[in-house]
C-alpha cells in the first residue's frame, strides 16, 4: 500500500524582529542577518492574527520542539 500526501493547502512565511538581538547561533543556522529583520515587525504584532488564520486547520511542524525550546 503506498501514502498518498496531498498539496498543503496554505503556505505562511513571516519574518519577526526579535526583542532582543538575534543570536549569532541562529544566524549561522538560517542565515538570516540581523540587517534583514531591522524593519519587520514584532511577534506580538503578528501572532494574533496568525492564530486566529489557523484556527480550524491541523497544524504540522518539523524539528517544533527546538522551535519551542527557544533554538
Amino acid at each position: 500500500s503506498s501514502l498518498s500526501i496531498p498539496s498543503p493547502i496554505a503556505e505562511y512565511e513571516q519574518l519577526i524582529r526579535p526583542y532582543d538581538g538575534l543570536r549569532l547561533s541562529s544566524t549561522l543556522l538560517s542565515g538570516i542577518t540581523e540587517d534583514e529583520l531591522l524593519d519587520q515587525p514584532d511577534a506580538e504584532f503578528i501572532i494574533p492574527g496568525f492564530l486566529e488564520a489557523i484556527r480550524s486547520l491541523n497544524v504540522i511542524g518539523h524539528n517544533v520542539a527546538f522551535d519551542l525550546e527557544g533554538g
